[in-house]
């Protein structure tokens, strides 16, 4: 936080896909402005409540603008498309990138998931592997528009009704044991993983993603 403006933000260094996931964000931002009002609600609505942040094992931001941005991809007519899912302006949806993860991770992320995670001396200077992933997402957004609008119509719900759709989908229809959520493929998916504890977001690039140990059922009650 800046000590004369007040402002703050977040510093990334060396962190490919924290740049590619605020990308995907900002582009899902300018598609449709409800979802950026949502957003905002939903951030100080869970930083007032005292429900936010891995560290103290409540869901972070990133978190609950993917459960935002699923709700918005599930309704119909959706507000919000899967933008990894279209290839409208691009002649590949391929854009690889190398990135790198911790090699226990790689080698035991069957084993670590749903466990707190060590953080020792020793574990911060384990060996790193490079993994391969996708980062292609649609961004010419006037032609998504088009598409979508073709496709499924558009969707007229004010802020108001979508809020409450939101938290009335996950207190009561989303299955915490069974679903997770992925917008990748702009729906819910089956878990990989079967721990009833755990709470899954797939992340839209991470393959192995040391955040899923933080995303579990017992935190959940307070949300």
């Amino acid at each position: 936080e800046d000590k004369l403006t007040k402002t703050k933000c977040d510093i990334n260094v060396n962190s490919i896909l924290g740049i590619v996931n605020s990308s995907l964000l900002e582009t899902y931002s300018n598609y449709d402005e409800r979802f950026r009002i949502m957003g905002y609600f939903i951030k100080e609505w869970a930083k007032n409540n005292k429900i936010q942040g891995g560290g103290n094992r409540f869901l972070t931001s990133y978190a609950y603008l993917n459960m935002l941005i699923q709700y918005l991809q599930i309704l119909k007519p959706p507000v919000l498309p899967a933008l990894q899912k279209l290839q409208l302006s691009s002649k590949s949806s391929v854009e690889m990138i190398m990135y790198p993860v911790p090699e226990l991770i790689v080698n035991r992320i069957d084993k670590i998931i749903g466990e707190d995670w060590d953080y020792t001396e020793e574990n911060r200077r384990m060996k790193m592997k490079l993994i391969e992933t996708n980062i292609y997402f649609e961004r010419d957004l006037e032609k998504v528009k088009e598409y979508m609008g073709e496709k499924h119509g558009f969707n007229m719900q004010s802020v108001g009704e979508l809020l409450s759709g939101f938290f009335a989908f996950y207190t009561f229809d989303f299955n915490y044991e069974k679903d997770m959520i992925s917008i990748k493929e702009g729906e819910v998916i089956e878990k990989k993983v079967a721990d009833e504890y755990l709470f899954s977001i797939e992340d839209p690039f991470d393959l192995y993603p040391v955040s899923y140990t933080h995303l579990t059922l017992p935190t959940t009650p307070y949300v």
